[in-house]
């Protein structure tokens, strides 16, 4: 329904936790960290391992597997 929504001049605004889903389904990511803003852009620009390092205190790879069309977030 947000996809159809969005493709009619509509703005949608999801806030997730999930990073795979946002991956998956945002065109466009904003990070906060502490209420500031730290990261922005197109999900394959934005979502770095350095940004996972410095959000969540994890070491995570970002890979993109052959039969998924989006990158995936491992720890």
């Amino acid at each position: 329904m947000a996809k159809e929504l969005a493709g009619e001049n509509t703005v949608v605004v999801a806030i997730v936790h999930d990073l795979n889903l946002a991956l998956q389904y945002a065109d466009y990511l904003v990070a906060l960290k502490d209420g500031e803003m730290i990261a922005e852009g197109l999900p394959d620009y934005a979502l770095t391992e350095q940004l996972m390092l410095e959000l969540y205190g994890v070491k995570a790879r970002i890979v993109q597997l052959e039969d998924v069309d989006y990158p995936i977030v491992t720890i």
